[in-house]
């Protein structure tokens, strides 16, 4: 009897150390995601802080444009004031793209995701610099991110269009 009984405790304390194992590995694997997650955070708060540096700083946006190549500077028509809405939808898109990265690994809930969608959103259907920005920047983002972005501008066209045909009637009235 006491040998039936020591060979269950042993299966038993087996099980418990499996079962203690499977633990561990689960809040090892918890705690390697979170570490990523704010390791990503870290650098793009830092990417975030540059770019608004450039976009609040009328002096830093001069300095910027004062030295860009030449050959690019006529290219694409740099000006300081242009340069401070181009770096401020780079924070925007960047920043965008990486609460989408939350939200695909779990770090951010759906409703905290589109919220930063719904902003992404508002802002392509009102402002040109985002369109002018993705046709040079697309490639950089990931596929994921900029697939959504695709579908985005699509949806920004529609509220465009809907947004004048509701003026546009309006002002007949």
């Amino acid at each position: 009897m006491l040998d039936r009984i020591h060979k269950i405790a042993e299966i038993v304390a087996a099980a418990a150390i499996v079962g203690s194992l499977i633990f561990v590995g689960i809040q090892l694997k918890q705690n390697t995601s979170a570490m990523d997650a704010e390791q990503r955070m870290t650098a793009m708060n830092i990417w975030s802080q540059q770019g608004l540096a450039i976009a609040t700083n009328e002096n830093l946006a001069k300095e910027m444009e004062r030295f860009t190549y030449p050959a690019l500077k006529q290219a694409i028509g740099q000006d300081s004031g242009r340069r401070q809405v181009m770096a401020f939808v780079t924070v925007t898109m960047n920043t965008v793209e990486n609460q989408h990265r939350q939200f695909l690994d779990g770090n951010i809930s759906q409703e905290e995701w589109f919220n930063f969608r719904n902003g992404l959103l508002a802002n392509m259907a009102s402002v040109e610099a985002y369109a002018e920005y993705w046709k040079s920047a697309r490639n950089i983002h990931s596929p994921e991110f900029a697939e959504l972005v695709d579908e985005l501008f699509l949806a920004a066209a529609e509220t465009r269009r809907l947004y004048i045909e509701r003026v546009e009637r309006t002002d007949d009235t």
